[in-house]
Protein backbone atom coordinates (compact mmCIF):
# COMPACT_ATOMS: atom_id res chain seq x y z
CA UNK A 1 0.00 0.00 0.00
CA UNK A 2 1.27 2.97 -0.64
CA UNK A 3 0.50 5.25 1.97
CA UNK A 4 2.41 3.51 4.76
CA UNK A 5 3.96 5.16 7.52
CA UNK A 6 7.74 4.19 8.41
CA UNK A 7 8.52 3.96 12.27
CA UNK A 8 11.45 5.90 12.97
CA UNK A 9 13.96 2.58 14.33
CA UNK A 10 13.87 -0.35 12.53
CA UNK A 11 14.67 -3.49 14.33
CA UNK A 12 17.13 -6.19 12.38
CA UNK A 13 13.69 -8.45 12.23
CA UNK A 14 11.81 -5.67 9.86
CA UNK A 15 9.81 -4.23 12.53
CA UNK A 16 9.45 -0.59 13.43
CA UNK A 17 10.60 -0.22 17.42
CA UNK A 18 10.13 2.67 19.85
CA UNK A 19 12.43 3.23 22.96
CA UNK A 20 10.43 2.34 26.19
CA UNK A 21 12.02 4.75 28.77
CA UNK A 22 14.47 2.28 30.01
CA UNK A 23 17.88 2.58 28.56
CA UNK A 24 18.38 -0.26 26.07
CA UNK A 25 14.55 -1.46 25.42
CA UNK A 26 12.37 -1.06 23.08
CA UNK A 27 8.67 -1.45 22.23
CA UNK A 28 7.33 -2.92 18.91
CA UNK A 29 5.58 0.03 17.41
CA UNK A 30 3.00 -1.49 15.75
CA UNK A 31 1.69 -2.74 18.96
CA UNK A 32 2.03 0.69 20.95
CA UNK A 33 0.11 2.44 17.42
CA UNK A 34 -2.56 0.03 17.76
CA UNK A 35 -3.03 0.67 21.75
CA UNK A 36 -3.40 4.23 21.25
CA UNK A 37 -5.72 4.07 18.60
CA UNK A 38 -8.20 0.57 19.56
CA UNK A 39 -7.55 0.37 23.03
CA UNK A 40 -5.65 -2.50 24.12
CA UNK A 41 -4.81 -5.82 22.00
CA UNK A 42 -7.31 -8.38 22.92
CA UNK A 43 -6.05 -11.07 25.19
CA UNK A 44 -4.60 -13.95 22.62
CA UNK A 45 -4.01 -12.13 19.29
CA UNK A 46 -1.77 -10.43 17.48
CA UNK A 47 -1.62 -7.30 15.52
CA UNK A 48 -1.32 -7.73 11.83
CA UNK A 49 -0.12 -5.45 9.10
CA UNK A 50 -3.22 -5.57 6.29
CA UNK A 51 -0.25 -3.77 4.07
CA UNK A 52 1.94 -6.58 4.35
CA UNK A 53 5.06 -4.09 5.72
CA UNK A 54 6.13 -4.94 9.23
CA UNK A 55 7.74 -1.56 9.67
CA UNK A 56 4.53 0.02 8.83
CA UNK A 57 2.75 2.04 11.95
CA UNK A 58 -0.29 3.10 9.53
CA UNK A 59 -3.25 3.00 12.24
CA UNK A 60 -5.45 2.23 8.99
CA UNK A 61 -3.05 -0.81 8.33
CA UNK A 62 -3.57 -2.76 11.24
CA UNK A 63 -5.35 -4.98 12.94
CA UNK A 64 -6.19 -7.70 15.99
CA UNK A 65 -6.27 -11.35 14.43
CA UNK A 66 -6.52 -14.41 16.22
CA UNK A 67 -3.58 -16.37 15.95
CA UNK A 68 -5.37 -18.70 13.41
CA UNK A 69 -6.43 -15.77 11.16
CA UNK A 70 -3.52 -14.28 11.49
CA UNK A 71 -1.65 -16.84 9.87
CA UNK A 72 -4.31 -17.61 7.28
CA UNK A 73 -4.16 -14.30 6.28
CA UNK A 74 0.33 -14.82 5.66
CA UNK A 75 -0.69 -17.94 4.09
CA UNK A 76 -3.03 -16.44 1.52
CA UNK A 77 0.11 -14.13 0.66
CA UNK A 78 2.54 -16.89 0.30
CA UNK A 79 0.46 -19.70 -0.98
CA UNK A 80 1.95 -23.09 0.61
CA UNK A 81 -0.75 -22.37 3.28
CA UNK A 82 1.91 -25.15 4.88
CA UNK A 83 1.17 -24.66 8.15
CA UNK A 84 3.36 -25.15 11.72
CA UNK A 85 2.77 -24.29 15.12
CA UNK A 86 5.96 -23.82 17.68
CA UNK A 87 6.07 -25.28 21.30
CA UNK A 88 5.18 -21.29 22.33
CA UNK A 89 2.43 -21.44 20.02
CA UNK A 90 3.48 -19.02 17.19
CA UNK A 91 1.89 -20.80 14.02
CA UNK A 92 4.17 -19.81 10.29
CA UNK A 93 4.73 -21.66 7.22
CA UNK A 94 6.71 -24.17 7.14
CA UNK A 95 7.95 -23.98 3.59
CA UNK A 96 8.55 -20.58 4.08
CA UNK A 97 10.55 -21.21 6.74
CA UNK A 98 12.64 -23.70 5.27
CA UNK A 99 13.12 -21.39 1.98
CA UNK A 100 14.23 -18.83 4.69
CA UNK A 101 16.89 -20.92 6.37
CA UNK A 102 18.36 -22.11 2.81
CA UNK A 103 18.74 -18.70 1.63
CA UNK A 104 20.28 -18.09 4.91
CA UNK A 105 22.92 -20.59 4.74
CA UNK A 106 23.76 -20.24 0.95
CA UNK A 107 24.13 -16.42 1.44
CA UNK A 108 26.69 -17.21 4.35
CA UNK A 109 29.10 -19.89 2.80
CA UNK A 110 27.39 -22.66 4.56
CA UNK A 111 29.11 -25.59 3.56
CA UNK A 112 32.29 -23.77 3.63
CA UNK A 113 31.57 -22.47 6.76
CA UNK A 114 31.13 -25.83 8.30
CA UNK A 115 34.46 -27.19 7.18
CA UNK A 116 36.31 -24.46 8.42
CA UNK A 117 34.29 -24.91 11.66
CA UNK A 118 35.13 -28.49 11.94
CA UNK A 119 38.62 -28.48 11.11
CA UNK A 120 39.12 -25.86 14.02
CA UNK A 121 38.02 -28.15 16.43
Amino acid sequence: MPDCIVGPRIAVNGYARFPSGRRGEYLYAHRVVFEENFGPIPEGHHVHHTCGNKACINPDHLEALAPSDHFRGHADRCGHNDRGVKKNGVTYCRTCQRESYRRWYYERGGREWHRARSRAA
